[in-house]
This record gives structure tokens, C-alpha cells and sequence, in this order.
């Protein structure tokens, strides 16, 4: 992050109750850059949204961007994004395309917004993005590649209760609290690290939380609501379709039977509910 070509900008980092090394190293490269490096510890590990609003409370900039500690932005990631920010009147937002890479091999996996397994990315007016991220669950925004205006945060900033969609609810929120254009750079500009210890991996928890901010998202906004009913239709199918793979053949049915009441996703769902019927056989 120190390579950045752009340099007017501040680094803060904080660390969430770290027991290694990890706050003497920070002390040290503090020591080194105390005009750009602002570190702050809690004294127990208290989550990412308590670090991320610590975090953002600190911020002094016109532009925040996020980054957690095992990606790797690239060095002229701030200084493109920001250049395309600035040239577009009324742009409160920006995202681009990332590599998702194996944190052991340091293999390519895929690209987020390109390639075969790649989400189309939606740039344009602030109210269609904020449609398109509800409706999508946000595969088309990688959180390490947004860069937003600061005061276009809602005044919670990110909310504690959905700390596996916390980023995503954020998106939502600063999309449709403000009016303004949307930005995406067609360049990889961050590289995603891919292991176990991704909080993305904990799928039980990130599908409450999914499930717990498109309610939020219907009670504060409710102009959204058929947005947010196509979003539980897709929801909905994509549990059904992990439970008939898992061999959950009733579960799956009714998780479909949900999904196709909400709203209808594919023509997918009749195969897929024709499959339930008949329990594969171990």
C-alpha cells in the first residue's frame, strides 16, 4: 500500500486484538511514515465492522477506499481510480476489476468482473446501481476495489448486526441515500488472496447476514421492495440449488418453493425442483 503512485493520502490501520507480532510491526512502520501511517489497536478482537468504523471515524480524506490485510492493492490503483472520480461530475463511487488468486500456489483463480466466470459490472446513475447490488447480492462489486466520496457514508457507516454483509449493506445505503454517478474501471487493480480463513468461507454466517440485510434494506428503503423481493428470489434458489448438490433433497425443494414465491430467477428452477423429487442414493 506504501507504493502507491498517488500520494496524497493517509494509511490507517487498525488492529483488532492481534496476540503476534502484528502491532510491533505496525509500530515500527509508524516510526517510519508518521506523516501517512495512522495505527490504533483494540484492546480485544472486536470484529471487522468495529475496526472498519474505528477506522473510518479516523479518516480525514475527501476519497476512502478499504483493504484487508492479505490483499494486495496494485500501485497505481488509487491514482487510475481517483483520476476517473475526479473527471466524472458527480461520481460518488468507483469499483474495478480484481484477480482472485490461490493464497498457496499464488495461481490465478478467476476475475471478478471479466472473463468467463466474471460478474458483468453495472456503472450509471446511483439509484440503478443500488437496484442492480440489491438485487445481484453485490457479485459484481469486490469490496477491496471501491473507492467512494466519505461523505456520501451513512452516519452508522457500516452496520455491526450484519458483519458478514456489512460492505454490502454500506454499497446499498450510500447508493441510495445519494445521488450521483457510479464509475467502473475495466482494470485489475487489486488482487484478491483466496484461502480457508476468508470470511466469505463462512457460508452459514454470510447467509443469515444476507438474509438479515435485505429485511434492513426493505424497512429503511422502502422503495426497493421489489428489488428486494427479486433479491430473496435469487436468494432463495441459489440455498435450494447448494442443498440438492449437498444431497438435501426436501430441504432444497422448499428452499426453491420460496424462492419461486418471491420472484420467479430461472427456468432452471423447474429442473432443479423436478430434481428434488427423487433423493439421490448414496
Amino acid at each position: 500500500m506504501l507504493h502507491q503512485q498517488y500520494q496524497d493520502l493517509e494509511f490507517i490501520v487498525v488492529d483488532d486484538g492481534s496476540t503476534d507480532e502484528t502491532w510491533n510491526t505496525l509500530v515500527d512502520y509508524q516510526q517510519n511514515y508518521p506523516q501517512v501511517l495512522h495505527i490504533f489497536r483494540n484492546e480485544r478482537n472486536s470484529g471487522i465492522t468495529t475496526s472498519v468504523n474505528r477506522a473510518l471515524s479516523a479518516a480525514k480524506g475527501k476519497y476512502v477506499a478499504f483493504i484487508g490485510h492479505d490483499d494486495i492493492w496494485l500501485p497505481e490503483k488509487l491514482q487510475k481510480q481517483l483520476r476517473v472520480m475526479e473527471a466524472t461530475p458527480g461520481c460518488i463511487f468507483s469499483y474495478h476489476d480484481m484477480e482472485h488468486f490461490d493464497s498457496n500456489s499464488n495461481d490465478t483463480l478467476r476475475f471478478h468482473n471479466s472473463g468467463r466466470a466474471g460478474s458483468k459490472p453495472v456503472e450509471g446513475e446511483s439509484g440503478l446501481v443500488a437496484r442492480a447490488v440489491i438485487e445481484q447480492l453485490n457479485w459484481f462489486v469486490g469490496g477491496p476495489s471501491v473507492v467512494l466520496r466519505r461523505d456520501v457514508l451513512p452516519p452508522w457507516q457500516w452496520e455491526p448486526r450484519v458483519p458478514h454483509a456489512a460492505d454490502w449493506l454500506c454499497w446499498i445505503e450510500v447508493l441510495v441515500r445519494n445521488k450521483g454517478i457510479v464509475r467502473y474501471v475495466p482494470e485489475v487493480l487489486v488482487r484478491y488472496r483466496v484461502h480457508d480463513r476468508n470470511a466469505s468461507q463462512n457460508r452459514e454466517s454470510m447467509e443469515i447476514d444476507l438474509g438479515t440485510t435485505l429485511a434492513l434494506v426493505e424497512v429503511r428503503y422502502p422503495m426497493f421492495a421489489d428489488s428486494v423481493r427479486r433479491a430473496r428470489g435469487y436468494w432463495y434458489y441459489g440455498r435450494g440449488v447448494s442443498a440438492l448438490k449437498n444431497g438435501q433433497s426436501v430441504e432444497g425443494r422448499h428452499l426453491l418453493t420460496a424462492g419461486a414465491r418471491c420472484s420467479w430467477y430461472s427456468w432452471k428452477w423447474v429442473g432443479w425442483w423436478l430434481l428434488s423429487l427423487f433423493p439421490r442414493r448414496s
